[in-house]
């Protein structure tokens, strides 16, 4: 019997090369598992691709979140300046700061707060009427 030449290679054979990606490995509650295992099948990705599109989506969130924080605590500083220079002035009230005109009754303003307290009661009353 003659043996071969050459050694029988093991493993894959050689073929393309996929780029390199790192691995995340994570444990998650089932309930999480779930949800993205359900999403996969409705968006027809697997559930790694789902994982690594939410993952994508709620980073962008993020972003933005912290543009619009970064925005909101530019102008607070800038806001109460530039409403003043248009003739508004600031009346704060239960439920918030309003930015009413230089020239209008403080008695407008209190009816104004008459019926936003009336109708918080309103809804209040109907929310109860409705669990009973």
């Amino acid at each position: 019997m003659k043996k071969s030449a050459s050694k029988r290679r093991v493993g894959r054979p050689a073929g393309r090369k996929a780029p390199v990606r790192p691995v995340l490995s994570v444990r998650v509650p089932q309930e999480l598992y779930d949800r993205i295992k359900i999403a996969a099948l409705l968006s027809g990705r697997t559930v790694s691709e789902e994982t690594v599109w939410q993952a994508q989506i709620a980073l962008k969130i993020g972003d933005a979140q912290k543009t619009l924080s970064d925005i909101a605590h530019a102008t607070q500083a800038t806001l109460p300046a530039k409403m003043r220079q248009f003739g508004l002035k600031p009346v704060h009230a239960p439920f918030g700061t309003y930015w009413l005109e230089e020239g209008m009754p403080p008695l407008q303003h209190r009816l104004d707060s008459e019926l936003t307290a009336a109708i918080v009661e309103a809804v209040k009353e109907a929310i109860k009427d409705n669990k009973s």
